[in-house]
């Protein structure tokens, strides 16, 4: 039973290629699995998720975080989306600059475009790229979720 189930597991964690595939070919087809496989989590995860690139642009915004602060932000920066312009920094931009995952204690009102107020908790965690040549990590932006309190 644990053998099926393996290899059911790495059949969905390696993309299918065939094996006379050259190794530049290869390593497209894992990185774009892998973008995919990225894509799909941060668009389906359960709770409000947002994705920022290096820059503190939005890639991705997920239904839940729309639903949750009832705009589309998509490509606009993260400062600008989450309302936290005249903070010292983003949860975005301090998970980038750590390194580390954060989770925060405090409450954050967001106001709503109904002029209601929601309230979350939010974290975030670094997502980093690895650049196989060199066996280096360079960043990639981070993912950052909040749940409604």
């Amino acid at each position: 039973m644990a053998q099926r189930s393996r290899a059911t597991t790495d059949a969905l964690l390696a993309p299918d290629v065939p094996t006379d595939t050259s190794e530049t070919e290869r390593l497209r087809a894992e990185r774009d699995h892998r973008r995919h496989m990225f894509d799909q989590l941060a668009t389906q995860f359960p709770d409000a998720g947002i994705v920022a690139d290096g820059e503190g642009r939005l890639t991705h915004w997920n239904r839940e975080q729309e639903r949750f602060a009832g705009i589309d932000a998509l490509g606009r920066p993260v400062h600008e989306a989450t309302g936290t312009e005249n903070k010292a920094g983003t949860l975005a931009e301090t998970v980038a600059r750590t390194g580390e995952a954060v989770r925060e204690s405090d409450v954050r009102t967001i106001p709503q475009p109904d002029g209601k107020a929601a309230h979350c908790r939010a974290g975030g965690a670094g997502v980093t790229r690895r650049l196989p040549r060199f066996r280096t990590r360079a960043p990639a932006g981070g993912f950052r979720g909040s749940r409604p309190v």
